[in-house]
């Protein structure tokens, strides 16, 4: 029943498949270590055209290669009547009984503007609300808005996939940057609740988590041409939360600013697939004929106490004997861009936030189109999935009557 959707996105921003061509040669050695070890690499689809594989895109593609939405839905809306209304803060949903009838907030300051004393103040009425400010700060929105009440699920059950990746040192130089940011993959341990992902983060990123203060991190920086580096992430369970601003006690109900709190709790068994994760990792990059394996642990292998290569990281043997499993999550380095479902889909205000058409549970005309309905983790990367879902629930909106209109 999805698939008109998934097409109709991957249409509309051009998915395509990353060739061979522009696999970094980091990708390409982990490949050879897969291939060593009975799995195998496949390649990654994404939304490009005539991508040179300057290994940026989490940055703005240069060369405007990346069919992002600025370059695809946006133009079409602009093009259809939209209005698009940048550089203000949504802070209510604005209500007339059972209904919503629009938003208010505030106007920011342009860059470079200083934010006058008086603070600007905006309204927009509408005879159908959409919110789409994402996993993080929708439930925010909504507990603004006084809506929080009678919706236990709201900000519970959030997922992130939680993500690590493992560098490698070979003798040979690996210019790990010339290629596609993010160009082949591994489902080989999706029974482990695991997929591995290829990414090569600009040189100025990738060289802060090297090891070492000073001197000692600047001969670590001097590896950069011979470093490779592949990635995984966890499909994980919901231990994340958002947090309303009320129930926060002490300092942190003080808070001011945008950004809500937000807890997450890892499940025992995504500890264990962390363990497998980087040593499948790690394995894969020996067996490619890495010399030395850094992980993702704060301070590096030094601060375990076991002995370490020349540069810092673990030998082949040192790597054989480590224990994983009993290295303290707090000293792992973890990251993070997927969360979701922290306003589930479902059948009941219960269990979830919204109906199976996006449509609040208890209040008619505000939907929610963005990555919190998704009830549950992906284990994928979650783009498609969203904006397919977006655009499922669209169509039913375009089919829907709007009520009568509203009076200014």
């Amino acid at each position: 029943r999805m698939a008109p959707y998934f097409e109709e996105v991957e249409r509309r921003i051009h998915v395509e498949e990353v060739p061979l061509s522009l696999r970094s040669r980091a990708t390409v050695l982990f490949g050879e270590g897969a291939a060593r070890l009975n799995y195998k690499l496949e390649a990654n689809r994404r939304n490009t055209r005539d991508c040179c594989g300057c290994s940026r895109c989490n940055f703005g593609c240069p060369h405007g290669a990346k069919l992002s939405v600025d370059l695809t839905y946006l133009p079409r809306a602009v093009a259809a009547g939209a209005r698009i209304v940048s550089g203000c803060l949504v802070q209510r949903v604005l209500l007339r009984g059972e209904q919503a009838v629009g938003v208010s907030g505030q106007v920011l300051a342009a860059p470079g503007e200083e934010q006058p004393r008086r603070r600007r103040r905006f309204t927009a009425r509408a005879r159908r609300v959409v919110l789409a400010t994402g996993s993080w700060h929708t439930p925010q929105l909504l507990w603004n808005s006084g809506l929080g009440d009678g919706l236990p699920a709201l900000g519970q059950a959030m997922t992130l996939h939680p993500s690590f990746r493992v560098m490698a040192r070979f003798d040979e130089p690996v210019l790990g940057w010339r290629g596609a940011l993010q160009s082949a993959h591994s489902t080989a341990f999706t029974e482990d609740r695991i997929t591995l992902m290829s990414v090569f983060v600009p040189l100025g990123v990738l060289l802060a988590t090297l090891p070492g203060v000073g001197p000692e991190h600047a001969r670590h920086a001097e590896l950069a041409p011979h470093l490779a580096v592949f990635g995984g992430m966890v499909h994980d369970d919901p231990g994340g939360r958002i947090h309303p601003r009320s129930s926060l006690l002490g300092f942190f109900g003080q808070l001011g600013g945008r950004e809500p709190t937000v807890t997450y709790e890892m499940s025992r068994r995504d500890r264990l697939a962390v363990s497998r994760l980087l040593r499948v990792l790690g394995e894969t990059y020996l067996a490619a004929g890495a010399t030395e394996i850094f992980l993702p642990i704060l301070g590096g292998a030094a601060r375990l106490g076991v002995p370490t290569g020349p540069y810092g990281g673990f030998t082949a043997d040192a790597f054989a004997r480590l224990d994983i499993d009993r290295i303290p999550a707090q000293k792992l380095e973890c990251a993070s861009q997927h969360p979701l479902g922290s306003c589930r889909m479902g059948l009941s205000r219960d269990n979830a936030v919204v109906d199976e058409n996006g449509q609040l549970f208890g209040l008619r005309e505000l939907y929610i189109v963005d990555s919190g309905v998704l009830p549950s983790s992906l284990g994928v990367n979650p783009q498609l999935s969203v904006m397919a879902m977006a655009t499922r629930l669209a169509w039913r909106l375009r089919e829907r009557q709007l009520p009568s209109q509203l009076s200014h």
